[in-house]
């Protein structure tokens, strides 16, 4: 009532931010799918003025891991190295200062540094084989959790003949290819198999076959 005033000894600051922060993902982040070596890069682009803090969130097996990226004022990113042969699934998670998040969607992407096995298996020519005959037929095993196709070479001395291409069926001996159509001579084979992420193997060994399907001539003399 008698007009005496105070006022306090500092201001108060505030920041109003109604804005959710954007992430997206960023250039040359991995594309999701299977790689065929032990690392991962990751990286996220985003837009926030008052950016807070930023996480690789990897959610390999249910667990959600956080890991701290390099960051930059509009980018962040982590080069994931020495991964075992797995699934993984990573994100980006950003907040800001007034504690609004965003995330980007998974990527999922499958180490896989092992090859394929191959080997010929029952039911094939056996090596060396003279066949009276115009096909050759063979039988591989393939060992590989993630098969993408087998390919069959047929050679005619350094001549390609005729290539093969098959789904890869992990069962024991269910893989079959046959040669048709296949002219009088001697030729080699040799069979390889390709996984998702293009890890590539070889039967050991070539197979040799003589196809020979002309009836013997006999002349009295």
């Amino acid at each position: 009532l008698a007009d005496n005033v105070n006022v306090t000894l500092t201001n108060r600051s505030f920041t109003v931010d109604t804005t959710q922060p954007l992430i997206d993902n960023g250039s040359g982040i991995n594309a999701p799918g299977f790689r065929n070596v032990n690392w991962a890069f990751l990286n996220y682009s985003f837009t926030e003025v008052n950016n807070d803090t930023a996480y690789v969130r990897n959610g390999t097996g249910g667990v959600v891991t956080n890991t701290t990226p390099n960051k930059n004022t509009t980018y962040f990113w982590y080069n994931f190295t020495s991964l075992d042969n797995a699934n993984y699934t990573f994100s980006g998670w950003i907040n800001d200062t007034a504690s609004r998040v965003n995330t980007t969607t998974n990527t999922s992407i499958v180490i896989d540094t092992v090859f394929p096995t191959i080997s010929f298996g029952l039911g094939s020519d056996a090596n060396g084989t003279s066949v009276s005959r115009n096909y050759i037929h063979l039988n591989v095993t393939v060992g590989e959790l993630y098969g993408r196709n087998i390919t069959a070479f047929l050679y005619s001395g350094a001549t390609l003949s005729a290539v093969q291409n098959a789904s890869v069926n992990t069962t024991p001996f269910f893989n079959n290819i046959t040669f048709l159509s296949v002219a009088d001579g001697y030729y080699n084979v040799s069979v390889s198999v390709r996984d998702l992420a293009d890890n590539v193997n070889t039967t050991p060994t070539n197979r040799s076959f003589t196809v020979d399907t002309t009836t013997p001539v006999i002349a009295y003399t």
